[in-house]
């Protein structure tokens, strides 16, 4: 790669070496990305050799608060994997609504949205059905936290809830904040409450005097600013202005109006070449525009094309931040003052380039000015601030550099910004006590507080989602709207033939909720009237009819024709496990074991032994809990052994033998003979069949019957003795046992273990490294369990989360050992070396 920056330089030894937090202010361009990612990558690295295991963060989560943008960097990385020859499990994953792919947050080198990342920690992560809402909230804690674009954040919602978070982790997981324009009172104040250094050159100070004066790019590129008090940005103005200049970019503040100033100036230019981008593409359609937009305005000179016509770029804010292109002239509406030097800063991007940024006010229908979409909060009045401080005599017809830029930020958003930091540490305390009273109880409700006033949902555009999307339906490509859009595109439909306009989808219920893979079922009914769009749903499918879509124009949403989605396959889920291999119960939990401590490939990804990922987050807590980390770490792993105990229930394995005997007795195979009396701890099952999923329902016995909690309390008062008068210790690995299938998990049945259930819990306890004489103390019986209040106990408060942070951290990889483990144990089932005969250590 090329050499580092001078300031990238100091961010990298900063991190490493004095372990602090940091809030990094730097122009655009300036490579902010590298400064922040290339340190995090060096502690993953460090974390594999003797000296550093274990010292630095054992994942890295990026968090942006644009989806594009995340898609711009996972390329970017996934390549630079490729070419730096980097370990396999931190080749980059990418978790957007858009792009799914890594809803459990597994991959160690993770690029998210600030969406996904605040829903995740609070326990209601987006793709996730309710039963695994408790695994991604440990992904966060002790890792290396990135958020970029931080000026771009809400204030009110998701401001507010990055930063109370972060107080909350605050030691735990290493952080850094990156922007290009705050104000200075904006960015002292954050560092003051997280105690973080601010990396950013002082107020007043020439570039080439300062931390960027060897970037040369920022000192020689040239953009000069115009206003337009009495002009909108149309098709007869963009013509006027571009004259002929072959590359120029207009951005426009809603994609109603960059759709409609595209199709006039296809109309008004014929001759030059159009392409609209926005976010309301399918996946296939707006890469395409993407790849196009890049290949004819990409910033590197000498990787661009000569043009055979000029070309236009109509976009929205999908491309302030991400696309690394560059225009002759840029033309835009007005925005807050943040967010037109991102759109900016797609203008005269390389050394030496000259451009010219020219800025109009939006109107709607009746000429008025809106700020559409920026009306929240004081979003409309920093609008105005930000027109009026450009249409001055100090900025209009003038060069601005990032000295300027940093005096436009203060002047518009500088007394919206005090104002939001007076009393900040009031503000962050009130957001922490009801973040953890949402944590306490989580509530899909709660996400517009905490995210996005205007928390965009999915929506699938489907004639028949009770049928198609009853299951499963996020393997279907979504566009993401706000629930405000939907009540529109209802209103606009009123007089639609088709058969409905929105359904909305809801969680209805878990089929067979004890399994670790087990299937969520949503019920789908039409909406009657506009203000239901308002309601708890969170998930909605159009007809067909109601919406127009093409693949020049995108979605519209008014009635028309609507094309297609481009065919997609589905791809499987990493916590989805269709087909069980029968399994005795000493075999799960080796293959437990095996995901604890071993590393293998799985669908296309390598996944390193959980204990790697365990051992950074853990000591942090610990510290903070002053407790010993080795203690705690013994402490799960018999969990791990005896998380299933309640299986060796007489009725749970009487259910388990019938069945076995009853597929095969369907012409169906199993795995283990039927006369091994061995417990089992999982059957023969393909979920995937329609045929053995209506073959279980008629087999001719009584359910099963829970397991979960059963199993805590089998062990409750061994456990009492194993962590002596630490009752809250005992409350955490309690509530994990309770908690490895569902969080909601509180009551269970009575409990008759069965003849061979010591000597399968002895033999699992061997297996995971531990005394197998504790397998006598376990109790074999009891009629009923009375263990709610271990989760309450440990229930995160504003007065007390710590214990809170260890149960997330500590059920995250009980969960994940226990989806993984029957892939683990069968590729090492049949090898020589069995870990079921391991010495006791």
């Amino acid at each position: 790669m090329p050499e580092r920056y001078h300031y990238q330089t100091i961010i990298y030894d900063t991190f490493l070496e004095s372990k602090a937090d940091l809030l990094i202010q730097a122009p655009t361009g300036a490579g902010k990305t590298r400064a922040s990612l290339e340190p995090g990558v060096q502690g993953l690295y460090r974390n594999t050799t003797y000296s550093g295991a274990g010292h630095y963060p054992p994942r890295i989560v990026y968090g942006v608060p644009m989806r594009v943008l995340a898609n711009s960097f996972v390329t970017e990385y996934q390549n630079t994997a490729k070419r730096m020859k980097w370990q396999p499990e931190w080749n980059p994953t990418i978790q957007t609504g858009e792009h799914p792919e890594d809803e459990q947050f597994e991959g160690r080198l993770i690029f998210a949205t600030v969406d996904q990342m605040l829903a995740s920690f609070l326990g209601l992560p987006y793709g996730l059905p309710g039963r695994l809402g408790n695994i991604n909230t440990g992904a966060l804690i002790g890792s290396y936290l990135i958020f970029d674009e931080f000026h771009l954040f809400p204030r009110s919602e998701m401001m507010l809830s990055v930063l109370a978070m972060l107080k909350m982790l605050k030691g735990i997981s290493r952080f850094t904040l990156m922007t290009a324009t705050f104000s200075r009172p904006l960015l002292k104040s954050i560092a003051d409450l997280l105690e973080a250094q601010i990396i950013a050159d002082d107020e007043n100070i020439p570039l080439s005097d300062g931390l960027f004066h060897d970037i040369t790019r920022l000192r020689t590129q040239q953009r000069t600013w115009f206003t337009h008090r009495d002009a909108e940005l149309t098709a007869s103005v963009v013509a006027d202005i571009i004259g002929d200049r072959e590359r120029t970019t207009c951005i426009c503040n809603t994609v109603d109006h960059a759709q409609t100033l595209t199709r006039n100036l296809k109309a008004h230019l014929p001759d030059h070449e159009i392409v609209l981008l926005h976010s309301r593409f399918y996946r296939e359609h707006r890469q395409h525009w993407e790849h196009i937009a890049l290949e004819r305005l990409g910033s590197e000179d000498d990787s661009r094309p000569m043009l055979d016509r000029p070309f236009i770029l109509v976009a929205t804010q999908v491309v302030e931040v991400g696309l690394d292109i560059s225009c002759d002239v840029l033309l835009t509406e007005c925005a807050p003052a943040a967010s037109l030097i991102q759109r900016a800063g797609r203008c005269a991007r390389n050394p030496d380039e000259q451009g010219d940024v020219h800025v109009f006010q939006p109107r709607d229908e009746d000429g008025n000015i809106s700020y559409a979409p920026y009306l929240d909060g004081d979003q409309e009045a920093i609008c105005h601030e930000t027109w009026a401080t450009l249409a001055s005599a100090a900025f209009n017809g003038k060069v601005l550099r990032f000295p300027e830029e940093q005096a436009l930020i203060n002047a518009a958003h500088g007394a919206p910004d005090a104002a939001f930091v007076d009393g900040l540490m009031g503000k962050v305390n009130t957001r922490i006590k009801k973040m953890t009273d949402c944590m306490a109880k989580p509530a899909p409700g709660y996400l517009g507080d905490f995210i996005r006033e205007n928390t965009s949902v999915p929506l699938y555009v489907n004639e028949a989602p009770w049928k198609t999307l009853d299951e499963k339906p996020w393997r279907n490509e979504s566009f993401s709207l706000s629930k405000g859009q939907l009540a529109r595109l209802y209103e606009v439909n009123l007089a639609t033939d088709a058969d409905f306009v929105l359904m909305g989808g809801v969680e209805q219920r878990v089929v067979d909720p004890e399994l670790p893979f087990a299937k969520t079922v949503y019920q789908w009914e039409p909406l009657r009237e506009p203000k239901e769009v308002y309601g708890s749903t969170w998930q909605f499918a159009a007809h067909p009819l109601a919406v127009s879509y093409s693949r020049e124009m995108g979605l519209q949403l008014r009635p028309g024709t609507y094309m297609d989605e481009p065919e997609t396959r589905p791809r499987g889920k990493a916590w989805e496990r269709p087909y069980y291999h029968a399994e005795r119960y000493e075999e799960h939990i080796a293959g437990l074991y095996l995901a604890y401590t071993q590393p293998r490939h799985l669908q296309g990804a390598f996944r390193t032994p959980l204990y790697e990922e365990l051992v950074y987050p853990l000591r942090r807590v610990c510290e903070r809990l002053g407790l010993d980390a080795g203690e705690v770490e013994r402490l799960f792993r018999f969990a791990l052994a005896t998380h299933d105990v309640g299986k060796l229930n007489r009725d749970w394995q009487a259910w388990a033998r019938a069945w076995q005997a009853y597929r095969m007795e369907k012409g169906l195979a199993v795995g283990i003979p039927l006369d091994d009396p061995t417990p089992l701890a999982h059957t023969d099952f393909d979920s995937d069949s329609p045929y053995e999923r209506e073959l279980q329902k008629s087999l001719p016995h009584k359910a099963r019957g829970t397991h979960a909690v059963e199993s805590a309390e089998a062990v409750a008062l061994l456990l009492q003795q194993l962590v002596g008068s630490n009752r809250n210790l005992g409350a955490v690995i309690l509530s994990i046992i309770m908690h490895h299938h569902t969080p909601s998990a509180a009551e269970g049945g009575a409990f008759d273990m069965v003849n061979g259930g010591h000597e399968s819990l002895a033999a699992s306890l061997r297996a995971v490294s531990l005394d197998d004489t504790l397998a006598s103390q376990i109790v074999p019986t009891f009629t009923k369990t009375n263990l709610h209040q271990a989760p309450q106990a440990i229930a995160p408060s504003y007065k007390s989360y710590d214990w809170a942070l260890l149960y997330y951290v500590l059920v995250r990889t009980l969960r994940l050992a226990d989806q993984r483990s029957g892939r683990w144990w069968q590729r090492y089932k049949d090898e020589m070396i069995n870990p079921l005969n391991k010495e006791v250590t």
